[in-house]
């Protein structure tokens, strides 16, 4: 069993036989024996995704197996990765997109975990008294049985 190719060189390989002048199809590609079905699928993926290949005008219309494509610009440099956005920028899109919304995150800088805070601490305390009072009525039960 043969070692499948990685979609950048079967990229390379399907952009190398464009290179020689004319459209061609997938079919084309499978007819030569270049690459196998799955790897002519890759390869195709890759070139569309990094902008090297364009539909040929005679086939605008044709089935998506019959389409012919062409090199884009003619060059042969390889298929370049899409940009990484930087986590920076993703942090400021999300955070815009949760103000148009008018969604405020509350973290530990906010006002509004202070009040949380504060809040879940008058609850305590409340707690601590309803308990108090509670123990003091126990107390005072026990003293009338006693005395």
């Amino acid at each position: 069993m043969e070692l499948e190719r990685t979609a950048q060189a079967c990229a390379e390989i399907f952009a190398a036989a464009l290179r020689q002048g004319r459209a061609l199809s997938r079919q084309d590609v499978l007819a030569r024996g270049l690459l196998t079905a799955h790897e002519a699928d890759r390869a195709l993926k890759a070139l569309r995704a990094a902008g090297r290949i364009r539909r040929s005008a005679p086939s605008s219309g044709a089935e998506p197996r019959a389409v012919r494509y062409e090199l884009a610009d003619g060059s042969p440099a390889a298929p370049q990765r899409p940009a990484v956005v930087p986590a920076t920028s993703r942090k400021v899109s999300f955070d815009a997109l949760l103000a148009a919304w008018r969604i405020r995150v509350l973290d530990a800088t906010t006002q509004e975990c202070g009040r949380v805070a504060h809040v879940n601490e008058a609850f305590a305390q409340e707690e601590r008294r309803e308990l108090a009072a509670l123990a003091q009525e126990g107390k005072r039960a026990s003293r009338r049985r006693t005395g």
